[in-house]
C-alpha cells in the first residue's frame, strides 16, 4: 500500500507543478505585450519619418541697418499770377418812367432798322421824338414803301425789284448794313407778303433766311433781331380773303426760326392786336395796317422793353455801348 500511494503522490505533485507553470505563463503574456507595444508604436513613426526629407527651418538674416536718404532741398513752386475776378454788373431794375425817358436807349447804338412803309412811317415818328430828347440813340430807320420779303430776297440775288433808298442812293439790305457798319440789324418785313401776295409760311421763312444769310456773309459779326409781323384791320384781312389773322401763323414760325438760329425777337404784333388777333383800330392811320402816332409809340415801347429785357438778363450793360 505504501508503494502504491507513493507513485500517486508523485503524479499529484507533477500535476500541481504543471498547473502552476500554466498559470504563470498566462499571467506573464499580457505584461509582455504591454511592454513590447510602446516600442512597436514608437518605431512606426520613426520609419515613416525616415522616408520624408528633412527640412531645416532657418531664420532670414537680419537686414543691415541703413540710414534714410537725405532729401535734397527743393524751392517752393512759384504761384502763377492770377487776375482778380471781374465783378458781375449790378442790375438795377428800371422803372417804366425811366424807360420812357430813354434811360436804356444806348442799347440801340450802331444799329439799323430795315423795313417797308410801316418802317418809313416809324422813322418820321423817331425824328420828331428826337427833337424832345433821346430816342433809340443813333439807330438808323430806313423803310421803303412797297418793299416785301420776296422782292428784297430777289434783290439780294441780283434781280430787279424795289430796293432801299438811303441819302439819294439805292442799296440791297446786305450792302446797306455793311456801308453803315451796323452792329445790329432789326428787320420788319412780311405784312405785304402775308396778306397782299398770299405767301405761305414756308415762303416767308425762306425769304427771310435768304436776306439774313446774305447780310451775314458781308457783315459776319452783325446781330440779327426780327420784329413780329404786325396785324392788319379785320376789314382789310377780309378784303384779302382772310377771315382770321394769318400773321399769327407766320409769327409762330418766326419764333421757332429765331430760337433755332439764336436771333432776337421784338414782340410788336401782340402789343397792337385786339383779343381777336386783328389790329386795334385805335392804332391805325388808314384802312389797312399803317400806324398812327399812338401805334408808333407802342412800337417804340416794344423796342425799349426789348432793351430792358437784355439789360435785366445780364446780356448787355450800358457801359458796353457808352463810347460808341
Amino acid at each position: 500500500m505504501k508503494n502504491v500511494l507513493h507513485p500517486i503522490k508523485i503524479m499529484f505533485v507533477i500535476l500541481l507543478a504543471a498547473l502552476f507553470l500554466t498559470s504563470a505563463c498566462t499571467v506573464n503574456t499580457p505584461n509582455r505585450q504591454a511592454a513590447e507595444s510602446p516600442a512597436v508604436q514608437s518605431a512606426a513613426p520613426a520609419a515613416e519619418a525616415a522616408d520624408e526629407p528633412t527640412v531645416r527651418q532657418t531664420e532670414p538674416p537680419a537686414p543691415a541697418p541703413t540710414e534714410p536718404p537725405t532729401p535734397e532741398p527743393t524751392e517752393p513752386p512759384t504761384p502763377e499770377p492770377t487776375e482778380p475776378p471781374t465783378p458781375e454788373p449790378t442790375i438795377v431794375p428800371v422803372s417804366d418812367e425811366a424807360l420812357n425817358d430813354g434811360v436804356l436807349d444806348s442799347f440801340f447804338n450802331d444799329s439799323v432798322l430795315i423795313g417797308d412803309s410801316m418802317t418809313a412811317g416809324f422813322s418820321y415818328f423817331v425824328v420828331l421824338k428826337r427833337k424832345d430828347g433821346v430816342c433809340l440813340s443813333d439807330m438808323k430807320c430806313i423803310g421803303q414803301s412797297g418793299l416785301f420779303l420776296k422782292n428784297a430776297y430777289e434783290v439780294e440775288l441780283g434781280k430787279r425789284a424795289t430796293v432801299l433808298s438811303y441819302r439819294g442812293r439805292t442799296y440791297r439790305a446786305s450792302d446797306l448794313v455793311q456801308k453803315l457798319g451796323a452792329k445790329t440789324m432789326y428787320l420788319l418785313l412780311g405784312v405785304n407778303d402775308v396778306y397782299k401776295y398770299h405767301s405761305t409760311v414756308a415762303d416767308y421763312i425762306t425769304c427771310f433766311d435768304g436776306i439774313i444769310r446774305n447780310t451775314q456773309a458781308k457783315s459776319p459779326d452783325v446781330q440779327i433781331v426780327l420784329i413780329t409781323v404786325p396785324p392788319v384791320l379785320k376789314s382789310y384781312a377780309w378784303s384779302c380773303s382772310y377771315d382770321y389773322p394769318y400773321n399769327n401763323d407766320v409769327n409762330e414760325a418766326l419764333y421757332r426760326y429765331c430760337e433755332e438760329n439764336g436771333f432776337g425777337v421784338v414782340e410788336l404784333a401782340a402789343r397792337l392786336s385786339e383779343e381777336d388777333g386783328f389790329l386795334n383800330r385805335a392804332y391805325c392811320s388808314d384802312k389797312t395796317f399803317h400806324l398812327n402816332q399812338e401805334g408808333n409809340a407802342i412800337w417804340l415801347a416794344a423796342f425799349r422793353e426789348y432793351a430792358r429785357s437784355q439789360y435785366e438778363s445780364g446780356a448787355w450793360t450800358p457801359e458796353e455801348n457808352a463810347d460808341s
